[in-house]
């Protein structure tokens, strides 16, 4: 399945902020921050000891939708999802 990302801010870099990624059917909103290595070292997030816990600065929409009020990181996908991931105190 595609999922369109669109990432804002300091995740976006001077790369492109809007891609498309390939997912296998069941992915969630978890299986897009590992394809995309968000949470980890040399993300463009400050440095912690523990990278998951940086989660938390994150602010994750599904189709404008903040995944905290659906399953979280385990929100299932399907195919032509948005996923809109920024930054919280950047926006999008």
């Amino acid at each position: 399945m595609k999922v369109n990302v669109r990432l804002g801010g300091t995740l976006a870099g001077t790369g492109n902020r809007e891609r498309t990624i390939r997912l296998d059917t069941g992915a969630s909103i978890g299986t897009v921050l590992e394809s995309l290595q968000i949470g980890h070292p040399g993300d463009g997030m400050e440095s912690r000891d523990d990278s998951l816990s940086r989660l938390d600065t994150l602010t994750i929409l599904l189709n404008g939708e903040n995944i905290g009020f659906l399953k979280g990181l385990s929100t299932p996908l399907v195919d032509g999802d948005v996923v809109a991931i920024f930054l919280a105190g950047e926006g999008g």
